[in-house]
């Protein structure tokens, strides 16, 4: 049996997790469309790679529920555990919120599909979507990138101050 605390189905989904939110983020138009038919194509990718990250990180959740904390495994002080554990959880609750802003203001607005596959519906709203919906999304992407980064550096720190398990670089 693998000295691994994360179980292989744990990596795997955590790994989907982040190369979604990194297509999802090239995805969102940030980096500026250079026609409206590029615009319109943009966000239907966003929001197609969006959904999919919402459905994941529901099975992470569920997933999560279902396993032994891997955290136990790690040499780390309690200070820091309750750290990483409080991390872990705002990223899935701030994943999670930001997947439905982003299908709220979809559904809300002109709809869209999902890969072309599935149509979302579109709510006839008497005007454009409130506000919030758009200022919340946009303030919880910046939010979530900055967490993310300090995911990425508490690895990192872990990793080089010896904190990990020595196989732990493979997640």
């Amino acid at each position: 049996m693998s000295k691994h605390p994360y179980r292989v189905r744990s990596r795997l989904l955590h790994w989907a997790a982040a190369a979604l939110v990194l297509v999802t983020v090239i995805s969102s138009g940030q980096f500026g469309a250079e026609s409206a038919d590029q615009s319109a194509s943009q966000l239907a990718t966003h929001l197609s790679f969006g959904l999919t990250l919402l459905l994941l990180m529901v099975v992470r959740v569920w997933w999560r529920t279902r396993t032994l904390d891997p955290l136990d495994a790690y040499t780390l002080p309690t200070p820091q555990k309750v750290i990483a554990r409080g991390l872990h959880f705002t990223l899935y609750v701030l994943l999670i919120a930001q997947c439905l802003l982003g299908l709220a203001l979809s559904t809300l607005g002109e709809g869209g599909s999902f890969f072309g596959v599935i149509t979302l519906p579109s709510i006839d709203f008497a005007a454009d979507p409130p506000g919030w919906i758009s200022e919340g999304h946009e303030a919880l992407s910046n939010l979530l990138l900055i967490l993310i980064g300090l995911h990425i550096l508490a690895a990192v720190g872990h990793l080089l101050f010896g904190v990990l398990p020595e196989n732990e670089v493979s997640r």
